[in-house]
């Protein structure tokens, strides 16, 4: 894990119409308020192809284009993932239960995956079930692309709300 996390930034749902609607859909859907929320710019690699993860250069540059992550935790050990758009269905699992198939990819399994690397680093037999809501751009190649960054971005929160509780 990262020593120096990205910073947090304290900000006010009621300020931001995409927060707003975030939270209510979240609400409406869960019952709850979210805990946090997370925001993955977009980027593009200016230089190179996605190979900065190997150890070559890249000049990334941001863009406008994000995706907004609602989060909360829940005592079931029952992971809820959801997004405000319809093509991608609702996945709902025990923590326990989790599997991905590598032959039958699935928008979700971005972050089952580095769900399963917490639990894996740090020897977590059971974490606590979270709840979780995305808000993505409405073009789907983008959606798909940014989901890669966004998984970055939720690790830190995810980290938080585990493993340091845990490490006490």
């Amino acid at each position: 894990m990262a020593t120096n996390p990205p910073p947090k930034l304290q900000v006010q749902s009621s300020e931001n119409d995409r927060l707003k609607r975030l939270k209510e859909t979240f609400i409406s859907k869960f019952g709850l308020a979210p805990v946090f929320y997370a925001r993955a710019l977009g980027q593009v690699n200016l230089i190179g192809e996605h190979i900065d993860y190997c150890g070559y250069a890249v000049l990334p540059m941001a863009i406008e284009q994000d995706i907004l992550t609602a989060v909360s935790l829940n005592k079931t050990q029952v992971i809820q993932l959801a997004n405000t758009n319809p093509l991608y269905p609702d996945f709902t699992s025990r923590i326990s239960d989790i599997h991905i198939d590598k032959t039958k990819p699935l928008w979700h399994y971005y972050f089952l995956c580095g769900l399963k690397g917490i639990q894996e680093h740090f020897s977590l037999a059971c974490p606590p079930g979270l709840t979780v809501l995305w808000m993505e751009p409405s073009r789907l190649a983008l959606a798909l692309q940014l989901e890669c960054h966004g998984v970055l971005c939720r690790a830190r929160h995810l980290w938080k709300l585990i493993i340091r509780p845990f490490q006490r």
